[in-house]
């Protein structure tokens, strides 16, 4: 009842991160010298449990809240592991409960006078956090002006933030009239329209929302893969897929569309023009196009679908991007799904199914698109199929893949100037940064170099790391040189400075056995995803020699 439990879903096990859970409380420090402290509910529990002292009915309620705590370490929930199954936020509402019954036994004990101040220090203790940050802001622009200099309006309404929180969207508007009237006026109540604005066709228009998943319930909104097939391709399987009737095209989109969906959507056969508006129009899906067995876009999850034959295994890498992995499961229900899936994204009321990959072999591979070059240098060049989020690789190499290399504007890392010597290898490392992405942190890591590309996903994201050293990169747009000085047998990295002279950064890790390494530079955004690019690749002999090599990137395509 608590969850939302809808065919179980439910076991127990500590979490992986009890800090989440805040049951001591917080510090959140905020600029000019103000701070925040939070309470978490063993501390409020305790307090009430002291103040009530013999008071059984606060004291119950301190025990409600210990057991929802305890709970809230203990219990997991498949469908949305980190967020929905809030159990502390119930032992904060106990504890609150014992706390205000305690204080009201104990108050009337005071004198008058005492009982004012309490009362006015807990009326303080209890709006400060609710008023500091405003009275704050609101001080700040009163001591330096109001300007008006940088404003402008806004042409969309804009969702304050928090709104999805509770559930709110702010809609933009939907369409012409004539497009709208038509719709409420010809279609049934049941009608699926395929719309570039889904949320606002089925708020304006009454008419059914199909931009979700197909194959499971979900309490969030997020589009399916077989709308993203739709509204980006105008596949004909994804609109079969979804029941779609009719196409709400706006001026915009349409001009978006790729050559061969334009010239589809301008065929007579296929699409009936019904409505037409300034600057949008209705089209009727015949049944020619429903029937029509077009080959896929490559880019497709129908392209996806038809090229991973029945009955295969799919390894889903657990730091794969979360929506972008389920619309992969979720395109793939002939396939058998390996590895963990974060569904916290979604909510789904509906198990997906995902079991532990053990030591088995997949047929296929789903990985983050942020390890394209590290996976490279591994000598596996050629993903099977992706996406701006995903990268899936065959383990078998005899299968053609469905779409070719990404063409993306990325950060590059090139290596030029390689000498050896004795005491390691010198480069000169050069990162481009081609885009406006700003970084926030970049540091070098050791990393095995691992046949079996399942074991070279899992180590280069989750798995122990061999040695880490300091980074030196400025995390801004441009491109950036630096002369470095590495030893893998003494587990140092110096970096040359103005003076012309090598300066060793700070470092830690073990000694590093025989086998083949990869010296990696790991780039962190701000959504705290990792890059990583593979500077060097070295061998360490048995004999405790070293053989370096530029690690696939010796030039400036990385």
């Amino acid at each position: 009842m608590l969850t939302g439990s809808a065919g179980g879903g439910l076991s127990l096990g500590w979490i992986a991160d009890p800090n989440s859970r805040k049951p001591i409380g917080s510090i959140e420090a905020l600029g000019g010298g103000v701070g925040i402290l939070g309470l978490g509910p063993a501390v409020v529990a305790g307090i009430a449990a002291v103040l009530a002292r013999r008071n059984r009915f606060p004291l119950a309620l301190t025990g409600a809240s210990a057991g929802f705590l305890l709970a809230a370490f203990t219990v997991q929930y498949d469908f949305a592991e980190h967020d929905v199954v809030r159990f502390d936020g119930h032992a904060r509402n106990f504890a609150l409960l014992a706390l205000l019954i305690a204080l009201g036994t104990r108050l009337p004990l005071l004198r008058l006078r005492w009982r004012m101040v309490t009362a006015a220090l807990l009326t303080l203790v209890v709006t400060w956090p609710t008023v500091a940050t405003p009275l704050r802001g609101v001080g700040s622009a009163v001591g330096q002006g109001v300007h008006l200099g940088n404003a402008r309006e806004w042409n969309t309404p804009r969702a304050p933030a928090g709104w999805h929180l509770a559930g709110r969207q702010v809609l933009n508007p939907f369409g012409s009239p004539e497009v709208t009237a038509w719709i409420r006026q010809h279609t049934a109540s049941d009608a699926r329209i395929l719309s570039p604005h889904p949320n606002e066709m089925s708020a304006i228009t009454g008419r059914p929302n199909a931009s979700g998943f197909t194959s499971f319930v979900h309490l969030f909104s997020h589009r399916g893969p077989e709308y993203e097939d739709a509204i980006t391709h105008l596949d004909p399987a994804a609109l079969r897929r979804l029941g779609i009737t009719h196409v709400h095209a706006p001026t915009a989109w349409s001009a978006s569309l790729p050559e061969r969906a334009a010239n589809w959507l301008a065929d007579s056969a296929y699409f009936e023009l019904v409505a037409r508006g300034d600057s949008d129009a209705l089209y009727r899906v015949l049944p020619a196009f429903l029937e029509s067995d077009s080959r896929p876009a490559p880019g497709s999850f129908e392209a996806l679908r038809q090229a991973v034959p029945a009955g295969s295994t799919v390894y889903v890498a657990r730091d794969s991007d979360p929506l972008s992995a389920i619309r992969v499961a979720s395109a793939l229900p002939h396939a058998k799904i390996l590895g963990s899936l974060r569904t916290e994204v979604l909510h789904p009321l509906t198990r997906i199914h995902a079991k532990p990959i053990g030591d088995e072999t997949p047929d296929f591979i789903v990985t983050s698109m942020q390890l394209t070059r590290a996976i490279a240098a591994s000598d596996w060049s050629e993903p099977f199929w992706w996406n701006d989020k995903v990268l899936v690789y065959a383990t078998d190499p005899s299968l053609d893949a469905v779409a070719g290399m990404p063409t993306t504007p990325r950060p590059t890392v090139a290596v030029s100037k390689l000498q050896e010597s004795e005491q390691g290898v010198e480069f000169t490392a050069t990162f481009t940064n081609p885009t406006d992405d700003r970084w926030t942190g970049q540091d070098w890591l050791v990393i095995a170099r691992n046949a079996s590309l399942v074991e070279f996903v899992r180590n280069l994201k989750t798995g122990p790391i061999a040695q880490w050293f300091d980074g030196q990169i400025a995390p801004n747009p441009g491109t950036i040189s630096l002369d470095f000085k590495f030893d893998a047998r003494t587990r140092r990295l110096a970096v040359r400075n103005d003076t012309g002279a090598f300066t060793e950064v700070q470092s830690s890790g073990r000694p590093l056995e025989p086998g083949a390494w990869l010296l990696t530079m790991r780039v962190r955004d701000s959504n705290r995803r990792a890059h990583f690019y593979p500077v060097l690749s070295f061998e360490v002999l048995p004999d405790g020699g070293i053989a370096y090599e530029a690690g696939g990137v010796t030039s400036s395509s990385a």
